[in-house]
C-alpha cells in the first residue's frame, strides 16, 4: 500500500487493475460487491448463523510439518520424503494449530464418489 493512502483507496486501485484484466480476458461478472457493503455483511452473518446452527463449523487441531521459509504446511506422502524432512529439520518444524473447519459431504458427478470440500453458499437477494 502506498504511503499515505487509505485501505479503501488501495482496494480501489487493486480492484481497477483486476477489472481491466478481466475486460482484456473477456471475463464478466453479474454484480460487484465490497466486503464493507451492508448487503455483503448481512449475507455473511446469515451464512455463519446457518452453519453454526447446523454444527458445520468445528474446532480441531491442524498438525503437520511446517516449512518456516515458505510459510506453508507440507504434505508428506512417502517415507523417503519424511527422511529428507528430518535431515533438513532446521528448515522445518512440527506445528500444531488450533483451527476452525467447515466441511460438508457433497455428492459430485456420481453416486459412488463423495468429496469433502468447503462449500460456499450463494445467497441471492
Amino acid at each position: 500500500m502506498a504511503q499515505g493512502s487509505t485501505p479503501p483507496d488501495h482496494c480501489n486501485l487493486i480492484s481497477q487493475a483486476y477489472r481491466t484484466l478481466w475486460k482484456d480476458l473477456d471475463i464478466s461478472y453479474d454484480k460487484f460487491i465490497r466486503t464493507t457493503d451492508s448487503k455483503h455483511q448481512a449475507i455473511v452473518k446469515e451464512f455463519y448463523s446457518r452453519v453454526l446452527a447446523n454444527g458445520d463449523i468445528y474446532r480441531a487441531d491442524y498438525e503437520g510439518i511446517y516449512c518456516v521459509s515458505c510459510e506453508e504446511y507440507k504434505v508428506i506422502a512417502l517415507r523417503l520424503t519424511v527422511f529428507i524432512f528430518l535431515i533438513l529439520l532446521s528448515f522445518f518444524k512440527f506445528l500444531i494449530l488450533v483451527s476452525y473447519f467447515y466441511f460438508k459431504n457433497v455428492l459430485l458427478f456420481d453416486s459412488f464418489y463423495f468429496f469433502n470440500f468447503v462449500v460456499f453458499l450463494l445467497v441471492s437477494s
